[in-house]
């Protein structure tokens, strides 16, 4: 079958914009996801498959972490026998030992600025995220929470 991804115009749009993302990175999702409903739908007598990306499509716009977008894991819920909703899986597994030791280090010198009153809450908002990529999985529904989050780590 032939596959439409539906949204992919935003979806290009949101990496373009994300310095984090950029187009490369995010075609090659696209990539990926044509191959995974390939192997979905192998043997579907339809002629067309519609793959819905809203969910990417609003990661790709918040997206800010440690690791590459490219390598996100996602997969593919069936709707029904024409339609697949594409599901993030935002919980990227960091496994490069030299990035977590690099990470370790950032979040010390971070926890001895705050400790010693030296860093603005604007630095530290900006630089938490980079150190604790996990921050980064709120939404913006869940920018209360998030914020929440931020200030306990910043007490």
């Amino acid at each position: 079958p032939g596959f439409i991804l539906c949204d992919s115009p935003a979806f290009l749009h949101n990496a373009r914009v994300n310095p984090e993302v950029g187009l490369l990175p995010a075609t090659r999702i696209m990539l990926r996801v044509y191959e995974h409903a390939a192997k979905e739908f192998r043997g579907s007598e339809a002629s067309v498959i519609t793959i819905q990306l809203g969910k990417l499509t609003t990661f790709a716009k918040e997206f800010f972490g440690a690791v590459q977008f490219q390598d996100m894991h996602f997969s593919l819920e069936r709707q029904h026998e024409t339609e697949a909703l594409l599901i993030p899986k935002v919980w990227i597994p960091v496994t490069s030992r030299e990035l977590l030791e690099k990470l370790g280090k950032e979040a010390t010198v971070l926890s001895t600025e705050v400790l010693k009153k030296l860093i603005s809450e604007d630095s530290f908002k900006s630089r938490i995220g980079r150190i604790f990529p996990e921050l980064n999985y709120f939404d913006a529904a869940s920018a209360i929470r998030r914020d929440q989050t931020t200030g306990a780590m910043l007490s």
